[in-house]
């Protein structure tokens, strides 16, 4: 003889509210660690700014010992002896809130950072095939590169490309004669 079961046999399944409940706790979730990705994201595009300005001060200091003097060019020095101030080098920057400002470059030469690159870099010529102004290896006669940054063909990989493209603070330069 079968043992008979008193119990009625119920289907297991979830109800509709508990299927619910249950996505919007993985909505939630969701929210919350693409929020926090974000952060890392751009903590992590802060730390490599820091890094590539770290790597151009380097270079700086690595030129001015070997050659007792700043990567600059006559006229930006003229222009300092003139004014009694630094050198401020100019361009037209976006603000994180797509307004464009502009750094006037101080004194009566204008110019850009294009210029300190170049001479760092060792290049006689911008991409645009404009020369610089270290064509002939004037300001770098030792041919040394004191910066080694990956030549890019567009403005959202790090290094020199079509625009000299920092990050600083959510700030970047949309123009020079890097083209």
């Amino acid at each position: 003889m079968k043992p008979t079961s008193t119990r009625p046999k119920f289907l297991e399944a979830f109800t509709l509210i508990e299927l619910l409940v249950v996505i919007s706790i993985i909505a939630i979730l969701a929210a919350m660690i693409l929020s926090a990705l974000a952060s890392v994201k751009t903590k992590t595009k802060v730390a490599m700014a820091k890094t590539e300005m770290g790597k151009i001060g380097m270079a700086i200091q690595d030129y001015e010992t070997a050659y007792s003097r700043f990567p600059v060019s006559s006229d930006a020095i003229g222009s300092s002896t003139a004014t009694g101030d630094d050198f401020t080098f100019g361009g037209v920057f976006r603000k994180p809130d797509g307004n464009l400002y502009n750094v006037e470059a101080s004194g009566s030469y204008k110019t850009n950072n294009a210029e300190v690159i170049a001479i760092l870099m060792d290049m006689e010529n911008y991409g645009n095939g404009q020369s610089t102004i270290n064509k002939g290896h004037i300001k770098n006669p030792k041919q040394t590169p004191f910066l080694n940054a990956p030549m890019v063909s567009d403005t959202s990989s790090p290094g020199v490309g079509l625009t000299v493209y920092i990050v600083i603070f959510g700030e970047t330069p949309i123009s020079s004669p890097w083209i």
